[in-house]
């Protein structure tokens, strides 16, 4: 008779236990979700975006800014400083000029006169004023620069009309408007009925009305 190394309930007791596991598995497998979603590694997204592969990482590059030039020109030629005016003073010296020596001239031959006197006050050899060049050496009876000067008569204007006009005249001249091109650089007129020893010496311009001009 061959005897077994357990009997008939050790087995049947193995067999529902066996039963029961096979059971709880298929309970548990049967439970689980058909499409469950995959699990993120919440890390990996963290440290590593989705966009990190697609586009290369952004690195700060200081843009060089562009200046403005500034041009030099400007600087080597700078705006000239306006002179100040002239005295109303030294523009009457310049109107009595005008009116005592050149009144029964035409315009032209008045602004003639006048330059001739602004381009002394503008020479190193005469006086710095207007009025320093109109009355140069009026102390020297009939020998200073302009006869009106040291002639003896009186100095007083008569012909309103006419000192209205050599006024006018001045403040245009001052102001540089209307000199005739041809006497810009003249120092020096003598009238035409005249004939100075001086005159030889000088370049001749222009004769205006009655009047001869030279550059000295």
């Amino acid at each position: 008779m061959i005897r077994f190394p357990f009997d008939g309930r050790d087995f049947m007791r193995s067999a529902r236990i066996s039963t029961v596991a096979v059971l709880v598995a298929a309970t548990s497998v049967a439970s689980m979700p058909l499409n469950r979603p995959m699990v993120t590694d919440l890390q990996v997204d963290l440290v590593l975006p989705p966009t990190a592969y697609l586009l290369p990482p952004v690195i700060d590059v200081a843009v060089p800014v562009a200046r403005p030039v500034v041009p030099s020109v400007p600087y080597l030629n700078p705006p000239a400083i306006p002179e100040p005016p002239i005295a109303e003073k030294q523009v009457a010296c310049l109107a009595k000029a005008i009116y005592f020596e050149a009144r029964g001239e035409p315009e032209k031959g008045q602004k003639a006169v006048a330059r001739v006197i602004m381009n002394r006050v503008a020479s190193k050899a005469y006086p710095n004023t207007i009025c320093g060049v109109v009355y140069q050496n009026h102390t020297r009876r009939n020998a200073c620069q302009f006869s009106f000067a040291c002639d003896g008569h009186s100095d007083v204007v008569r012909e309103k009309s006419a000192w209205s006009r050599a006024k006018s005249v001045a403040k245009d001249v001052v102001e540089g408007r209307g000199v005739p091109a041809a006497i810009f650089t003249a120092t020096h007129y003598h009238a035409d009925y005249v004939h100075p020893r001086w005159a030889s010496r000088l370049r001749r311009l222009s004769k205006i009305g009655n009047h001869i001009f030279y550059a000295g």
